[in-house]
């Protein structure tokens, strides 16, 4: 009762002045950090512990990209057409090649007057070959869609497996062709299926080949020859550049909003290949993220594994993720809006982690991370952030 009198003295009421310990106690072994705009720290609960951050992993990674690419920078693709009528697709880790882009270009090049085309070469040497993204698995969900310099529709298919066999494409953009049928059929599956193609053995790098050609016949070009992987020869002149209709502003935007790993890795590796030079690998990816962190931000000692939070090798404090979000200040519209905070939430099956902006009368415009491990329930997440809400 006196505490109770001393707290209403002071103007909180007991519920108030003791937020503070709810939060340590619902937080744990985790870690919670809240600064004001001017740098106050409001809250701070284990900052400093290095924790898996899952998918706020991709702040990270978008952060870096920005620095040394530009927000406007856009994805190239090549194309190159040789003396016996062969075409080659060198492509630059666009993860934006969608069956969308790929139409669009295949009516480039009628405009361009490519007539007829012999055999189809698939140019993925950008990045090193065979790469496996620490972190992914053999589920074959989309999240865990293989990487490649040329990649069309996220690695993945939308088909259905109907009763007799047949397939059909669930997209209608999308043409079916035999490589998503015999992707589709292999997977031994009935009815729809949305699913990455890093499977059953089929070179997925060679899928944008068999929809350009698609694209290309229904435009009045006639491929004769097969699709194979292949290098462009020196010295091949240029015959068409695409460049991704988005800006890189644009599909961080779209990975954040979807928390694309594809999307978070295809940017990573391009990142490594054009700070350290091609081809890309992971090991560059992890040096040039880990340069910018170290450079750009004073932020050492956090470990960088790839790009998109899959890994569980992946580590940072709160604190140091709270040192990206002020970097990433400018850009804090490309986030989701989540119960009118502005987050990048990340999750795996033991990790729940939030990171981002929001406002209050009282203290303005807020930094916030929340990051917990060995917690397998959303409530304690979503319990601290709305105190912390209600609080602050």
């Amino acid at each position: 009762m006196i505490v109770g009198v001393m707290f209403i003295a002071m103007g909180l009421s007991p519920a108030r002045a003791d937020w503070k310990a709810q939060l340590r106690q619902l937080a744990g072994e985790g870690s919670v950090y809240v600064v004001s705009q001017k740098g106050q720290v409001l809250f701070e609960h284990r900052p400093d512990k290095l924790l898996i951050p899952a998918s706020v992993m991709k702040l990270i990674t978008a952060s870096a990209a920005f620095n040394y690419l530009g927000t406007d920078y856009r994805f190239p693709t090549d194309f190159f057409v040789d003396k016996t009528g062969n075409l080659y697709i060198k492509g630059y880790g666009d993860p934006m090649l969608i069956s969308e882009e790929l139409e669009a270009i295949a009516r480039s090049l009628v405009e361009k007057e490519l007539k007829a085309v012999g055999s189809i070469f698939v140019d993925d040497s950008f990045f090193s070959p065979d790469i496996e993204v620490p972190g992914r698995t053999d589920d074959p969900d989309p999240y865990n869609a293989p990487v490649g310099a040329v990649s069309a529709n996220f690695n993945t298919i939308f088909v259905e497996v109907h009763s007799d066999g047949s397939v059909t494409s669930k997209e209608p953009q999308t043409p079916l062709t035999d490589f998503a049928r015999e992707a589709a059929r292999g997977m031994n599956i009935r009815g729809a299926i949305l699913s990455h193609l890093g499977q059953n053995g089929l070179e997925y790098q060679l899928y944008a080949g068999h929809l350009l050609r698609a694209f290309l016949e229904k435009n009045g070009v006639q491929v004769k020859g097969d699709i194979k992987r292949k290098t462009v020869p020196p010295g091949l002149s240029l015959f068409y550049r695409h460049l991704c209709r988005d800006s890189l502003k644009d599909v961080v935007h779209k990975m954040l909003k979807y928390s694309s790993n594809f999307t978070a890795n295809q940017i990573f590796l391009t990142l490594g290949a054009r700070v350290l030079g091609e081809p890309a690998t992971v090991e560059k990816g992890q040096q040039a993220v880990s340069r910018f962190l170290a450079g750009s931000l004073g932020v050492k000692g956090a470990k960088v594994i790839e790009g998109s939070g899959l890994s569980r090798l992946n580590q940072v404090s709160a604190r140091q993720m709270d040192d990206v979000l002020n970097h990433f200040q400018p850009y804090q519209k490309l986030l989701p809006i989540h119960n009118g905070m502005k987050l990048k939430t990340g999750t795996l099956s033991d990790v729940k982690s939030s990171a981002g902006y929001f406002r209050s009368l009282r203290n303005g415009q807020m930094r916030m991370v929340v990051i917990l491990n060995n917690c397998r329930s959303y409530r304690p997440k979503t319990r601290i952030i709305n105190l912390l809400k209600k609080t602050l």
